[in-house]
């Protein structure tokens, strides 16, 4: 277990995380919490299995050519509704319909869902929402140059 997280995490923890992967002699990552414990379980399965700095990875840096079949496998159980950081990019054209259904969710069960905790039928919603949100990230947000 890694227990180290740091919110938004960066290169800084990918060293110990991955000494405690290779030293269990693990074979997957299972990944609970929020997007920083899912973004480092992601950068572990990559970094614990290839070489080189997690930033030669990037896609600015051409680098997801690099990443293999090697790469260790993640399920990522996601505690919160937050961005979907299960969600892995890529170009997805149905992101357009998803979006706005994903809003309409989102806006429409967040208050109950906060209210009753034990809601399920807002949580799922929500769930259904975060990674709703997370599909349509992947069409990259903002202008492009």
């Amino acid at each position: 277990m890694f227990d180290k997280t740091p919110p938004n995490p960066n290169e800084h923890p990918i060293p110990d995380a991955v000494q405690v992967y290779r030293a269990g002699k693990h074979d997957g990552i299972i990944a609970v919490g929020g997007g920083s414990s899912i973004d480092l379980a992601i950068a572990v399965a990559v970094c614990s299995q290839h070489d080189g700095s997690l930033r030669s990875f990037a896609l600015a840096e051409d680098g997801a050519s690099r990443i293999t079949a090697a790469t260790a496998p993640v399920i990522a159980v996601p505690t919160t509704a937050g961005t979907g950081s299960e969600v892995v990019r890529g170009a997805n054209p149905p992101a357009d319909g998803i979006a706005p259904d994903g809003l309409r969710r989102g806006w429409a069960n967040i208050e109950q869902a906060t209210r009753d905790g034990n809601d399920l039928d807002a949580w799922r919603n929500m769930m259904s929402a975060s990674m709703q949100g997370a599909l349509a990230f992947q069409k990259r947000l903002g202008m492009r140059a």
